[in-house]
Parts: structure tokens; C-alpha cells; sequence
């Protein structure tokens, strides 16, 4: 019964038009991220703050859940949008090995230090096929991508620490990117297909001046000719000195891992 079963699926999908590009799709997914690099934020009253390591000072790198959605849409042969959004959040406490400043508070050395980030990445894009083939896709693309980072610091004094009393501080700023990019897709089999992109952009904008790269590379399995299942890698990196109200200072961030997604494509 198992194998009827299975055949089936294979022939529905075999006769379905399971081609590079959808005419649509709904995504959910999770993944398994790391969140790298350093942080400074610099004080309202001039203070410059300190290049925070987030894993070696503040142990909030590494590893962690992340969940993502994403929405494409093609309402013409050789154009479409995309809307992605990926959320990451992490915790930990560590004993700081030295003088931290950030936005004007001043975490002393041997202070227990409570940290929390939260990073949200939110993308639009249209994307113009320039090569459209039964077997193979390739498009140019633009877009926005917006940072959503809120990082939270508290302190309180250890026995032998120099913290006069407990202090705390949190900055949130939402910071906006153009980018462009590039998509290509491969059918490599009836059911299975490549999906490469890659987007980068360098510019002075939103006071935001850096670099944003985001990179994406997976397969994609039809389980039935509506239902496909998705295993990819993602990488994003900021590297940029912002001097916008709520957030001034200089961010390293990366944010990697492997994602696994179910897709509803029409």
C-alpha cells in the first residue's frame, strides 16, 4: 500500500509543471544560525563606545534557533517580488574582563553582565528574469533590506568588583538598505531544483554607511505537485558606522546557518 502510495505521488508530480520559476509560493521554515561579531554605541553626550566582541565579551554569539517566512509572487512571465522575513534572538551572562562604555553607561570589570540581542532581517524584492528556459532561470534583482537590532545590556556587582550600583542600557534602531542582486535556478531532475541568490550593496545612505551582503544556496524537493520542501544555506553580513538618532557607533554583525523550509507553490 506504502509503495502504490509513494508511486503515486511520484507520477503526480512527474506529470505536474514543477519548473524553475512558480507562479507563486508560501514559506515557513526554521533554522539552525550563528550570530557573529561586534558592536559600539556611542554615547548622546559624545562618549565613544567600546568595540564590544559579542562571544568573547558578552557570550551572546554563537548558535540558535531562527524562524523565517517568505511570500514570492510572479504576476508576469519575467517579473517578480519576494518578501522574506527572519527573526534571531539570544541571551547569556558573562563576567566582563574589562571596562565596557556603551551608550553613555559604563560597565565596570567584574561586573556580571546580562546581554540580550534581537535581529530581525526583513527583505522586499523585485526580481527581472533576463533568462527564462524550461530547465534554467537566471534574473537581476533590487531591493530593500532593513535591520531590526535591539541589544540589551544589565550589570550587577561581584564580590571584589568595582560597580558602584546596577546599570543597565538598550538601544533599538531599525536600519534600512538598498541592495542588488542576482537569482538563478536549475531544474535538476522532474522534482529537484537549485536556487542560488546573492545581493550586495556599498553606499552612504539613511546614515548608514557600509557594506550588506546576503548569500543563499539550497535545493528544493517537490514532495506533490503543490508541497515542496526546502533545505538551503543563508549567510548575511552588515559591516557599517551609523550615525542615525537612536543608534550611533559601528556594527560588525554576521548571521549564518542552515535552514529547512516547507513551501506552498501554486
Amino acid at each position: 500500500m506504502l509503495i502504490w502510495a509513494l508511486t503515486g505521488i511520484s507520477a503526480a508530480v512527474s506529470a505536474s509543471d514543477f519548473g524553475v520559476i512558480d507562479q507563486g509560493s508560501i514559506e515557513i521554515g526554521i533554522g539552525a544560525s550563528d550570530l557573529g561579531g561586534s558592536v559600539a554605541v556611542d554615547g548622546s553626550a559624545g562618549a565613544l563606545g567600546t568595540e564590544i566582541d559579542l562571544d568573547r565579551d558578552l557570550d551572546l554569539a554563537g548558535r540558535d534557533r531562527s524562524r523565517l517566512f517568505a511570500l514570492r509572487w510572479q504576476p508576469w512571465e519575467r517579473h517578480g517580488f519576494g518578501l522574506r522575513a527572519q527573526r534571531f534572538g539570544r541571551s547569556a551572562d558573562q563576567v566582563i574582563q574589562r571596562d565596557i562604555v556603551f551608550d553613555d553607561e559604563v560597565f565596570v570589570v567584574n561586573s556580571r553582565v546580562s546581554g540580550a540581542i534581537d535581529l530581525d532581517l526583513l527583505s522586499f524584492s523585485y526580481t527581472g528574469w533576463l533568462l527564462t528556459r524550461d530547465q534554467r532561470a537566471f534574473g537581476l534583482s533590487a531591493g530593500a533590506l532593513q535591520y531590526r537590532l535591539r541589544l540589551d545590556l544589565a550589570a550587577t556587582n561581584l564580590p571584589g568588583g568595582a560597580q558602584p550600583m546596577p546599570v543597565s542600557a538598550e538601544v533599538s534602531e531599525e536600519l534600512p538598505v538598498l541592495v542588488l542582486g542576482a537569482e538563478y535556478r536549475e531544474a535538476l531532475s522532474e522534482r529537484l531544483r537549485l536556487v542560488l541568490r546573492a545581493a550586495v550593496f556599498r553606499a552612504s545612505l539613511n546614515d548608514i554607511d557600509g557594506t550588506v551582503y546576503d548569500l543563499e544556496a539550497g535545493l528544493e524537493f517537490a514532495l506533490t505537485p503543490n508541497w515542496v520542501l526546502a533545505g538551503r544555506y543563508s549567510g548575511t553580513r552588515l559591516d557599517a558606522d551609523t550615525d542615525r538618532e537612536d543608534l550611533s557607533g559601528r556594527l560588525r554583525l554576521d548571521l549564518s546557518g542552515a535552514q529547512a523550509a516547507l513551501i506552498w507553490r501554486w
